[in-house]
């Protein structure tokens, strides 16, 4: 004989169908009535939830397509110049030569507007104080002169030839993103 799950006392089932280790009383048949439709209504919302979950990642999905390709060219802008600034950490400024304690950019010897093919390249971008970088406007002769010292004439000379203008697209900037995010977090981890 089993023994009621809610008052303990060994029963016989009246029913074939009784409800699993639930004796005869009135009590004890109502308290599982009420646990079960209980039961039921959580799996229900449960369910309502997930589906709601599901159709949040799918409208964040369909938004993420609607963005232009400029959210994406400054997402993986800021990720680039987020790895310069850890990467020249302890640098003085390129172009003052000066060791900044306030703001420092990542300050670009050919502007992004003027050369977009070297926008993310490593040696146009470089640690800039904040005075050099907005208000002198790159102080582009100062940064010429230590980009040389810094990285050879040879290399220098390449950045300012013609460069043919890249037809980005957004996996482009996704990957250019994600491998500095990744370079950064090596360069931190190598500290």
């Amino acid at each position: 004989m089993p023994r009621c799950r809610y008052c303990s006392i060994l029963y016989k089932p009246e029913r074939p169908m009784q409800p699993g280790r639930v004796c005869n009383s009135v009590e004890c048949q109502y308290q599982h009535s009420i646990e079960f439709l209980l039961l039921q209504g959580n799996k229900k919302a449960k369910a309502e939830r997930i589906a709601s979950i599901e159709d949040r990642k799918v409208i964040k999905a369909k938004l993420e397509k609607l963005k232009p390709l400029s959210y994406w060219a400054d997402k993986t802008q800021k990720a680039v110049n987020t790895y310069i600034r850890a990467k020249d950490e302890g640098q003085p400024c390129i172009s003052c030569g000066r060791h900044h304690n306030g703001k420092v950019n990542a300050g670009h010897y050919r502007s992004r507007g003027a050369m977009p093919a070297l926008r993310y390249h490593h040696d146009n971008i470089h640690l800039q104080c904040e005075p050099c970088n907005s208000s002198k406007a790159g102080n582009q002769l100062e940064y010429r002169i230590r980009l040389i010292k810094k990285i050879g004439i040879d290399r220098v000379e390449w950045l300012e030839g013609p460069h043919e203008s890249p037809k980005w697209k957004r996996e482009d900037y996704e990957r250019i993103e994600s491998e500095h995010k990744q370079l950064l977090k090596e360069l931190i981890n190598g500290r």
